[in-house]
């Protein structure tokens, strides 16, 4: 019988039960041991349970963790696609075009932007060859590039420019810049890269080259300087017309090059001073060439700034205007001469404008008229206002007939001293644009002419017509004698000596052939139709060759209705000729100037917009090689876009703005609510905006450019400022004006409103208004568009208004000719 096996572990019990007899169980050293193994088991028990524990919890933090993980993945996953999908759209939007080819050159991806810029479907084109759309002359340049590139293995990326054809068959300029794809093992198995259209960008680049040729060759002399006023460039025309080269004069300072011993001192300071500011300055000069010889020259001086700008020098051009100058000086002998002649005129003449003030007044009437109503007539000074009550009455009623357009013939007496003087009074109305602005009146003492008409009854007729038309040389040709008189400076004109008998055939002898048949059909038409009759011709004769005279005839008419004779007035307009001869030379030269400018200014325009594109695609690209890029980075990037856009706006808007009035268009009739529309078509019309539109819309003989160019402005600027999401709405409206001659045309919106202190600034060039509203996503305008349109519409003769105030909404109006002057 075995001994009772102690309380010891289940796995030691198990062990002893198997293997220890138990008469062994009371010997002490084997007890000793057995507990020491007892111990070591319960130790392993504890230690194993802890294990247990810990591990629990951990596999329980486990758990934790990876369900966390679990769920960042899917959020990781949803990112991802996110991100895949808005990477997607901006591909599909950039300007450029993104592409994947084979390696035997076959699309294989294409992002939206192929079809904006060829013309041609992305399902359509995956699968052909790249080199289908290049033109033929030039796909054996691009397949030499990638042989040679596969051959030499080159990974970086290739570029170049070549010409295609888009959907419509026209021909493009594209850029591409390309790199090889390779797989693991370096193996090429395609390309991927960009393509840009860039034909604007290889027009602009030509017209570069071309205005750097017009600046050479053009008749302009330019002067390219420093910041400090240092002449760097001139050429060709300043070197033929200042007889100076580059080599006398580089380094100059500019103004070292202008001053000269009879320049004028006060515009020299002016060109100082806007050297010193950096400023524009715009006059004339005169100096002296190379050779000593003066010349005059118009300077126009503009600051240049580079992209960032930062003031870089100057560019300056002159023109040789010295005949120009010398004209002016003849215009204004021509001026003297004739203001010497008024003076010298032996009779009252003064001009008075629309309010009855004198404007001009010769001699004879400053020092005459005072002795007949007691008051000087000076210039600025009322006709009427200091007269007695009758005499008002009497001048204020001649005037208004003539400010009609009437021409009035009185004749008068007054106290003169101490005697009592006849005058004849003469008003004729000033015309300009069809309107009377003004009055001359010719005042002539005629006191002894009246004294003499009983002596002198029988001839009184023709003697006061002839008074009245003999300020030249006058003459008469009695139709029933055949008999002619004339005047001692009519012989003159006609080149008679002062004892010779005129003879009609004298006058008629001294015409050429045509001006002869002219001539005889005054003469048929005057006694019946019964009114005056003008023309111009020359004298001939040696001693009357070349002068131009103006002859104007009428009938001379009896009490008994019948036409006696004809008499006429020849007037030498030899000098007004040649002045309006040198006139229309000048004219036409200041035509060609500002045809040369308006080139210029083209050229220009595109010159400053061809960096501004570049910067825009520029950023694009960099958008493009960066696979990732901070968010305010790309904001700053979209910043930049924007700014450039508003530039090229600017400038647009300026050239549009320097155009007005000069070019001009085909005047065609259009029905004006057909313009409307057409103005409509070029505006973005958003859908949360209401239009409406009412009125009678006329017939219209216009220019349709501007007219529509005028209507766009305005709608798109009520598009613009409005502020309301719903509720918006636009309300156009056409009436004839209240002025017969011009329609009214109003556009109407219940927008933020302007406040009045705004109301004259809008319509100042580069003035905006700031906005309140900083949400307001609309583009930032160039202060141009309302300018142009006040600049537009007032060169055709009508008026612009404005009704606004802040809450209300905005109310344009303006007027425009219903027949426009072809002229």
């Amino acid at each position: 019988m075995r001994t009772e096996i102690p309380q010891f572990h289940r796995l030691l019990k198990r062990q002893m039960e198997k293997h220890l007899p138990n008469s062994m169980m009371g010997e002490p050293g084997l007890m000793s041991f057995l507990e020491a193994i007892d111990q070591a088991y319960k130790d392993f028990d504890r230690d194993l349970s802890q294990s247990e524990s810990v591990l629990e919890q951990s596999l329980r933090e486990l758990f934790v963790v990876n369900r966390q993980l679990t769920l960042q993945a899917k959020q990781s996953q949803e990112e991802a696609r996110r991100a895949r999908d808005e990477l997607q759209g901006v591909v599909d939007n950039v300007s450029e075009v993104v592409f994947q080819t084979d390696l035997l050159g076959r699309w294989v991806y294409l992002n939206a932007s192929w079809t904006r810029i060829t013309g041609y479907p992305v399902n359509q084109s995956l699968g052909h060859r790249a080199l289908d759309y290049i033109h033929e002359t030039d796909r054996i340049r691009v397949v030499d590039l990638f042989r040679r590139s596969v051959r030499e293995q080159r990974s970086e990326r290739f570029q170049g420019r070549v010409r295609y054809r888009s959907a419509s068959n026209s021909l493009r300029w594209i850029e591409f810049r390309a790199r090889f794809l390779t797989d693991p093992q370096g193996e090429i198995y395609g390309l991927a890269g960009s393509l840009g259209d860039v034909t604007e960008q290889v027009a602009a680049e030509r017209s570069i080259r071309r205005l750097s040729l017009v600046a050479e060759r053009t008749a302009n002399g330019v002067i390219i300087t420093d910041s400090s006023g240092k002449i760097e460039w001139i050429n060709e025309s300043l070197s033929r017309l200042s007889g100076y080269d580059l080599l006398h004069i580089g380094d100059w300072p500019l103004i070292e090059f202008l001053e000269s011993d009879i320049g004028e001192p006060v515009e020299l300071e002016s060109i100082k001073q806007a050297l010193e500011h950096g400023a524009s300055h715009r006059g004339s000069l005169q100096s002296r060439k190379s050779d000593g010889s003066p010349w005059w020259m118009s300077i126009n001086i503009d600051p240049l700034h580079n992209e960032r700008g930062v003031f870089q020098g100057f560019i300056v051009l002159l023109s040789d205007i010295t005949g120009e100058r010398h004209i002016q000086e003849q215009i204004q002998i021509s001026e003297a001469r004739l203001s010497a002649v008024f003076d010298s005129i032996d009779d009252m003449i003064w001009s008075v404008d629309q309010d009855g003030l004198v404007e001009l007044i010769n001699h004879k009437a400053k020092q005459d008229f005072g002795h007949l109503y007691a008051h000087p007539l000076q210039p600025g000074l009322s006709l009427t206002k200091r007269m007695p009550e009758t005499e008002q009455l009497f001048w204020n009623g001649l005037l208004h007939a003539a400010l009609s357009g009437q021409s009035v013939d009185e004749r008068m007496n007054r106290r003169f001293g101490n005697e009592r003087h006849y005058f004849d009074l003469s008003l004729n109305p000033i015309v300009r644009d069809d309107q009377s602005v003004g009055v001359v009146v010719y005042l002539r003492d005629v006191t002894e002419m009246v004294r003499s008409e009983a002596a002198l009854r029988t001839s009184r007729e023709q003697l006061d017509r002839a008074q009245e038309m003999a300020r030249l040389g006058s003459w008469e040709w009695e139709l029933d004698t055949g008999q002619f008189i004339c005047s001692q400076q009519m012989k003159t004109l006609l080149g008679m000596k002062e004892d010779e008998t005129p003879v009609w055939e004298s006058f008629v002898h001294a015409l050429s052939p045509d001006d002869r048949t002219v001539l005889f059909s005054g003469v048929e038409q005057v006694p019946v139709l019964r009114r005056e009759f003008k023309f111009e011709h020359k004298l001939l004769g040696p001693e009357a060759s070349g002068i131009v005279v103006e002859t104007t005839m009428a009938p001379h008419i009896d009490k008994r209705g019948a036409v006696r004779s004809i008499r006429g007035v020849s007037r030498d307009i030899t000098d007004w000729t040649n002045q309006q001869a040198k006139l229309q030379e000048y004219l036409r030269s200041i035509e060609r100037r500002n045809k040369e400018l308006d080139r210029f200014a083209y050229l220009v325009s595109h010159d400053l917009k061809s960096p501004l594109r570049a910067i825009f695609n520029l950023t694009l690209f960099i958008e493009d090689e960066l696979s990732e890029m901070p968010a305010a980075v790309q904001e700053k990037f979209r910043e930049m876009r924007r700014r450039g856009e508003q530039m090229e706006r600017l400038i647009d808007g300026i050239l549009s703005y320097s155009r007005v009035g000069r070019k001009k268009y085909e005047v065609r009739r259009a029905a004006s609510r057909d313009l409307l529309d057409a103005a409509l078509q070029l505006s973005n019309w958003p859908n949360h905006l209401e239009l409406r539109v009412s009125g009678q819309w006329p017939e219209l003989t216009v220019e349709e450019t501007p007219f529509i160019q005028v209507f766009s402005n305005l709608v798109n600027n009520a598009i613009k400022c409005h502020d309301k999401r719903e509720g918006g709405w636009v309300h156009i409206e056409a009436h004839l004006d209240a002025d017969p001659r011009f329609a009214l045309f109003c556009i109407q919106d219940n927008g933020p409103g302007i406040e009045e202190r705004f109301h004259d600034k809008v319509f100042e060039i580069f003035q905006t208004i700031p906005r309140e509203d900083s949400t307001n996503t609309a583009p930032e305008g160039t202060g141009i568009g309302l300018a142009l349109v006040r600049k537009v519409v007032e060169e055709k003769g009508g008026r612009v208004s404005l009704e606004s105030r802040p809450g209300w909404g905005s109310l344009f109006c303006f007027t425009w000719p219903l027949v426009e002057d072809i002229h």
